[in-house]
């Protein structure tokens, strides 16, 4: 890993503008060293030769105004102007001696002897002007004229002559030197603009090396990789990951981002499987338990609905007896005198009352097993419907969990889409990747309100089931209720019968007997057609009750089967 690829990209700015920094700093430091070079040259020049030049000057002009006055006191005609002048002249002397003293002070090596002859010259001067005012006080202005001319001016014209080359030759070195610092000038401004120059070409490059090199290449190539999986490609390298950079934070973000959308495609197909096989188990499921319920409840109500059957039949077998029964009551207690020679017949016809009895209540008691069975499996269905419907709550649940995974999905791309909004341009495609997740949760929320609303109606279904299964399970036991009273009515009249045929046996000891015995064979009768009745009430009532159940398995079965 290169060095770029470890440091921040905030480092790496501030590397730049670090660079900058030092390299304008540098450059201010040489410029002001340089410049601060040439001032003090520059300084010396103005403190030394230029103020030598001045001075030189004034001692020019002070000389040959000192030359003016002293023509000035030569022309003078009326003695009381002479003060005035002397006193000008001797001021003007002052002056040139105290330039005289700065100008030996800054007089180089070269120049020292003409100034000490200037100033000779000018304490001759000084010697020679109070003989000049002498003869001027005594009106000789001839004397006062040949001492000057032969005496004083000389010495004024050849100081003012030394001072003027002395002025020229020191100009002259001051422009030379002046000349040498400019060039000085020049060459140092050329120097630093060419350092410069070096300097911002060097920290260009290494800023656009930086640049380049450590933000702007990585940062495009980690955008065209988010822009392949912003359009889905999983198969897309993330390069990047290892940086210690920011953008190896955003790589490594981004293959978070390709990891989790290839396994949330995973998750998908896996979904689709899974759902796929729920629902070929759940047809399955309601297949097997559509035939496990035809096979155990329909065979009872089918058993029900033929003891139903049989059950009229005998009851009407049984009507037909008992009206048999009292026909012969009627005509025993018509004909008494009769008994005699119809003991046999009415023996017979107990016999025959007895063994329809008897096989009623073979019949009543199969049906009463019958009704227990149908019972039985009624009851076996409606723990298989309670099962039925603890899975589907169990289903529900499970339903509500996916979609509560739904919303926190839903949640998290929200967040990773406000984080992508707060990352600007560089985080545009997590807001795609965020929206695709976003989308995804929405459809697993939609296709999970569908499963709900889908166990909602299978719910629905298997209460109404659970509800039918309770009033067969109350119709059967009310059935089996009804069997159990016909039992006791059939085992009453198999008593009666039995009385009956004794009384049969005993009708020939005497027709006193018989004729006893008439009142109570016809409350037998009147206790048999009544009880026949009953049995028939109820076997009809089975019959439909045993239809009912059939309708009702066959709409549970149906909506099962559908579902």
């Amino acid at each position: 890993m290169s060095l770029l690829a470890r440091v921040g990209i905030g480092p790496k700015i501030y590397a730049v503008v670090a660079l900058l920094s030092a390299v304008t700093l540098g450059l201010s430091l040489y410029l002001n060293n340089a410049m601060a070079n040439v001032d003090d040259k520059y300084s010396a020049l103005l403190e030394q030769e230029m103020q030598f030049a001045l001075k030189l000057e004034r001692m020019r002009g002070d000389a040959a105004n000192l030359g003016r006055q002293a023509n000035n006191v030569l022309l003078l005609q009326d003695p009381a102007g002479l003060p005035a002048l002397v006193k000008t002249i001797g001021d003007l002397q002052a002056a040139i001696a105290e330039s005289n003293g700065t100008l030996t002070r800054l007089a180089k090596s070269e120049n020292r002897a003409t100034v000490a002859r200037m100033a000779e010259m000018m304490t001759s001067i000084k010697g020679v002007m109070p003989r000049v005012y002498a003869a001027k006080e005594k009106g000789d202005h001839a004397e006062a004229a040949a001492i000057y001319g032969k005496e004083g001016r000389p010495l004024v014209v050849d100081t003012f002559t030394m001072a003027a080359k002395l002025s020229d030759e020191v100009n002259a070195e001051a422009t030379r030197i002046s000349a040498r610092l400019s060039a000085d000038a020049d060459s140092t401004q050329s120097t630093a603009l060419t350092i410069v120059a070096v300097l911002l070409v060097l920290s260009a490059a290494v800023s656009v090396v930086i640049a380049v090199a450590g933000i702007r290449r990585p940062i495009s190539t980690l955008t065209a990789a988010m822009e392949r999986l912003a359009q889905g490609d999983a198969t897309v390298e993330v390069a990047g990951s290892t940086r210690g950079d920011e953008v190896g934070s955003m790589a490594r973000t981004v293959q978070v981002f390709k990891d989790n959308l290839i396994r949330n495609r995973q998750m998908e197909q896996e979904a689709k499987d899974a759902q796929a096989r729920a629902a070929a188990e759940k047809r399955r499921s309601m297949n097997e338990l559509a035939q496990r319920f035809e096979e155990r409840v329909g065979g009872i109500v089918n058993s029900v609905g033929s003891a139903a059957t049989e059950l009229q039949a005998t009851a009407s077998q049984l009507a037909a007896a008992v009206e048999e029964v009292g026909a012969q009551c009627v005509a025993v207690a018509a004909a008494s005198e009769q008994a005699s020679a119809n003991v046999q017949t009415v023996a017979s016809a107990s016999e025959e009352m007895s063994t329809a009895i008897h096989q009623l209540s073979e019949r009543v008691s199969r049906a009463a097993g019958r009704s227990k069975a149908a019972a039985s499996g009624a009851e076996q269905a409606q723990r298989e419907l309670d099962g039925l419907s603890s899975a589907i709550e169990q289903v529900d649940q499970i339903v509500a969990a996916i979609n509560s995974v739904a919303a926190q999905t839903n949640l998290l791309a929200l967040n990773a889409t406000i984080e992508a909004a707060r990352a600007g341009e560089a985080g545009r495609g997590f807001a795609v990747v965020a929206s695709e997740v976003k989308n995804l949760a929405n459809q697993t929320h939609a296709m999970t309100e569908q499963i709900g609303s889908n166990l909602a109606a299978v719910k629905g279904a298997s209460g109404k089931t659970v509800e039918a299964m309770r009033s067969i399970i109350g119709q059967v036991g009310d059935i089996d209720h009804s069997t159990a009273e016909m039992a006791v009515s059939v085992e009453q009249q198999s008593a009666a019968t039995g009385e009956i045929s004794r009384n049969a046996q005993q009708a020939a000891v005497g027709t006193s007997e018989v004729s006893r015995n008439v009142g109570g064979i016809q409350q037998a009768e009147s206790e048999t057609s009544a009880a026949t009745n009953n049995v028939k009430r109820a076997a009809d009532s089975l019959a439909g009750q045993s239809a009912m159940l059939k309708q009702e398995m066959d709409s549970f079965l149906a909506e099962i089967r559908a579902a």
